[in-house]
């Protein structure tokens, strides 16, 4: 202890020496991992670089520059794409007042076309817009968007009119907002949404109608040569008739020995004297349809029955029924 007494500045000395000299190896090892855990991370990049350079196709300058040629064909073709279909013109905004109005004037249009076209609807047919109908109020964030629907099925009508189908059953649009679209009816309801892609929207649509083949395809036909993008994703078809929807799983051998109902003309229901000369018109053109149908229909059955009761030589047999057609299609909107 005298020892180490008289030589006190040496021992702390010793003893500071000491625990620096410990301080100094235990940065060395620390120091040491993280060297160890870099050389790992350089060897796995190293890796991947490796894998890369002999990976198809090589990132060459040539490769390179393929890349970029075909990115500019890829906008090419998006632009004539979009030069080929006309997208839908952009709608204002009208404001609530406006909007209502606007509604109830493109219903009475579209059913005014639809009676000249002698296509029928169902009673108290709204396009899609049951609910925005006799409101005073409606959210101006939606309006935009209803605008820009209403402009859509506005002309998915006019094809269908062209086609001169039988009847419209349903017309069913996605709702834009589940708080404030509550759509009323089943025939206007469309379980979906839509998609908002790099190049537009995309907008579901679901039509219901009877119609006979050839009228299914000039509906088809017109969406084919129509200005705007329309996109048919599905088409169920069947035969219309209470042996074929009531009763669908009955022999369907039957189905041409039903006996056809004649149709009855505007003046034996009653409405020639409500009737401006050009719906007396349309109605007389839908009537002289559904008369040359109903002549089809008597002799296909008289032919089916002649073919069934065994009678000498050919008989040919024409069974062009009414359709039942649920037909979805996207309309798409290219920016």
């Amino acid at each position: 202890m005298a020892w180490i007494k008289r030589n006190l500045f040496f021992v702390i000395s010793m003893a500071v020496g000491l625990a620096l000299t410990v301080y100094c190896f235990f940065l060395f090892y620390q120091d040491f991992g993280k060297n160890s855990d870099v050389a790992a991370k350089e060897q796995e990049i190293a890796s991947d670089y490796e894998t890369l350079v002999k990976s198809p196709p090589y990132p060459s300058e040539e490769n390179i520059q393929h890349a970029k040629d075909d990115q500019a064909l890829v906008k090419q073709l998006v632009d004539e794409l979009r030069s080929s279909f006309t997208p839908f013109p952009a709608q204002s905004n009208l404001g609530v007042k406006g909007f209502s109005e606007y509604v109830e004037n493109t219903i009475f249009d579209l059913k005014t076309k639809a009676t000249n076209a002698g296509v029928g609807l169902p009673d108290e047919f709204a396009f899609g817009f049951t609910d925005q109908r006799g409101k005073l109020n409606y959210p101006l964030e939606c309006i935009p968007l209803w605008m820009q629907q209403i402009a859509e099925i506005k002309t998915i009508c006019d094809i269908l009119y062209r086609s001169k189908v039988n009847s419209l059953v349903a017309l069913r649009r996605v709702p834009i907002s589940t708080s404030n679209d509550v759509i009323m009816t089943s025939l206007d309801l469309l379980d979906s949404h839509i998609v908002t892609t790099n190049f537009g929207t995309v907008t579901p649509y679901k039509i219901e109608m009877k119609c006979f083949s050839k009228e299914l395809g000039a509906f088809l036909n017109g969406l084919a040569q129509s200005s705007n993008f329309f996109v048919v994703k599905n088409i169920v078809i069947r035969p219309f008739g209470p042996k074929t929807l009531d009763q669908p799983n009955q022999d369907a051998g039957d189905e041409g020995l039903t006996e056809p109902v004649p149709p009855e003309p505007p003046a034996a229901l009653g409405r020639t004297g409500r009737m401006t000369p050009e719906q007396q018109k349309a109605a007389q053109e839908l009537y002289n349809r559904k008369l040359q149908n109903y002549q089809r229909e008597v002799d296909n059955l008289a032919a089916l029955r002649a073919a069934r009761a065994g009678v000498s030589g050919t008989v040919t047999v024409e069974r062009e029924q009414l359709l039942y057609v649920t037909l979805s299609l996207d309309v798409d909107q290219i920016k």
